[in-house]
């Protein structure tokens, strides 16, 4: 089984795909390349500043280390 992304990475998908939203659209948005978009939300790059910003922009809490609780 591959590594498990964070709830953050986790719900700031959920909310890309209840908002409709792609990368590309975010990256517009806060002046950030797609792919710097998609390499936060994917869980390969952590920069605190940008999970903020994304965070806000999705509507999502932005506490990258909020503890999974209830899942194996």
């Amino acid at each position: 089984m591959g590594r498990k992304l964070p709830l953050w990475c986790r719900n700031a998908k959920h909310a890309m795909i209840d908002k409709n939203i792609g990368t590309g659209e975010i990256a517009g948005a806060l002046g950030y390349t797609p792919q710097y978009v998609s390499s936060i939300i994917n869980g390969r790059v952590y920069a605190a500043a940008a999970v903020k910003r994304i965070s806000y922009f999705l509507g999502v809490d932005s506490d990258y280390n909020a503890t999974d609780e209830g899942r194996e």
